[in-house]
């Protein structure tokens, strides 16, 4: 059964889109409202928390009222699918979400509506695309435009910002994966290739000089390893916090806002404020870790952890590309290599600090993650690999990616914009024939893992309609 786009004229798409805009906006604000962010503690049939269940439950729930066939796998992940056919067709989607972070100016938790946008943690990535897509696939259900020999299947993922257990857990659980699918976790038109990703732990095992005036009781900052940290505090204990207060104030490290400080007996507290980002583009925040090591760097030898200080002045402080320790690479598809220090944890019995970092290479570089093994070790850190995911390209003449960019061409005129590469490891990587296809269009400012993160509501419109006629291309196409 070939399907024709002709007898499903674009009003009647959007005949639908205007039945159902409201409701569109109403099921991601529900979706928003819960934080579901990764929590360590987790319990059986809540892997990654109670937030992060309650979410999913309530997504697959909703597909349920509409009648379509859902599987919750020990919730881990969710499946929701209509068709029946063996050819399937895939969407792959995230329904955790970073931490909040500071500097809202709605509450990251409810959906506000200003200026014609979408705020709140989540609208972009990946609850409203994950919203967009579910509808879309109700409108080809609704209009009974599903082939016999062909199924839609929507994969929902738990923990795409932290470690992917949910993903390979569905992996190796189900029994059918799809041929081909989308990840609406990215941008229009399409995304061709993305970076080589690993994370990894340093530990610090310089000597600790517990003579020094200056001794670290407390230091931590960072929300996680994908994210620029826009916040980190520690606790100096000392006999004259105001002595070296004034060392800070000396040299203008208060003065442009980013170090504040409080005494407290013989404890001087320094906080640092940053700007959050995503860890693929570091470049947009600014990170509070190194703000408050170069200012801790002030103290010299009076400091504790001073070797600490200075190894990581040398080998890491602003440094975004890695070029201080030669880990760093560029090619023409990719760009440049990325570093982001996300995390700092403070061991109060060991005083030990931890590091930890990310790293993305770029698509034809090989051999990063022996070189950074061999760069960090020989800095003086103890290395760990924490995950590794290895780069992704499609070809631009690749059929599949063909068939979507005449589908974005299509819809929006756009026939200049060019297949992107982008630093962020997505679900793409997770399957073969899998290819992240929106949802931010050419112009649209990243605010995914920042504060105010927002969504148009015409983006949320027309990115619908997008992926409507994108699925129907797909069945239609021959590309199975």
């Amino acid at each position: 059964m070939k399907l024709q786009m002709s007898k499903f004229r674009q009003d009647d798409i959007q005949a639908y889109l205007q039945a159902h805009f409201h409701s569109m906006i109403a099921d991601l604000s529900e979706l928003v409202s819960f934080p579901s962010i990764y929590n360590s503690n987790g319990f059986e049939g809540a892997p990654f928390g109670k937030d992060i269940k309650d979410a999913l439950e309530w997504l697959l729930n909703l597909a349920d009222t509409w009648g379509m066939q859902t599987k919750n796998y020990d919730g881990y992940a969710g499946e929701i699918t209509i068709g029946f056919g063996d050819d399937m067709i895939g969407i792959l989607c995230h329904i955790d979400v970073v931490s909040e972070g500071n500097g809202w100016d709605t509450s990251p938790f409810q959906v506000t509506i200003k200026s014609e946008k979408l705020y709140g943690r989540g609208v972009c990535d990946n609850k409203g695309p994950l919203i967009s897509t579910l509808y879309a696939m109700r409108f080809l259900k609704d209009h009974n435009l599903i082939p016999a020999g062909v199924s839609i299947r929507m994969i929902i993922g738990t923990d795409e910002e932290e470690g992917w257990r949910s993903i390979n857990h569905y992996l190796d659980s189900t029994e059918k994966l799809p041929d081909f699918s989308i990840v609406p976790d990215a941008n229009f038109p399409l995304i061709n290739s993305e970076k080589g990703l690993l994370d990894f732990d340093l530990k610090d095992n310089s000597p600790i000089n517990q003579a020094a005036p200056l001794q670290l009781i407390a230091f931590n900052g960072g929300n996680g390893r994908n994210i620029v940290p826009d916040e980190a505090n520690c606790v100096l204990k000392c006999e004259s916090p105001i002595k070296y207060l004034e060392m800070l104030k000396n040299q203008n490290q208060l003065n442009d806002q980013q170090l504040a400080y409080q005494i407290e007996k013989n404890c001087l507290k320094i906080q640092a404020t940053g700007k959050s980002a995503h860890a693929m583009t570091p470049e947009k925040g600014k990170n509070a870790i190194d703000i408050l090591i170069n200012g801790l760097n002030l103290f010299g030898k009076d400091f504790s952890h001073e070797e600490f200080v200075q190894k990581y002045m040398r080998f890491i402080a602003d440094d975004i590309n890695g070029k201080k320790t030669s880990i760093n690479s560029c090619d023409s598809i990719s760009g440049e290599l990325t570093l982001n220090i996300g995390k700092v944890l403070f061991d109060p019995e060991s005083h030990q600090i931890l590091l930890n970092a990310n790293v993305r290479h770029p698509v034809t570089i090989t051999g990063t993650r022996e070189q950074v093994f061999t760069e960090m070790s020989a800095a003086g850190f103890l290395y760990e690999e924490i995950d590794y995911l290895p780069p992704l390209y499609f070809e631009q003449d690749d059929p599949f990616i063909k068939k979507l960019m005449g589908v974005y061409q299509s819809c929006t005129e756009d026939t200049i914009t060019a297949p992107l590469s982008i630093g962020g490891a997505t679900f793409a990587r997770a399957m073969k024939n899998a290819v992240c296809f929106g949802p931010l269009f050419p112009g649209e400012e990243e605010l995914a893992h920042e504060a105010n993160e927002s969504l148009s509501l015409e983006s949320f419109r027309k990115m619908t309609d997008i992926y409507i006629q994108a699925l129907i291309t797909l069945m239609d196409g021959g590309i199975f």
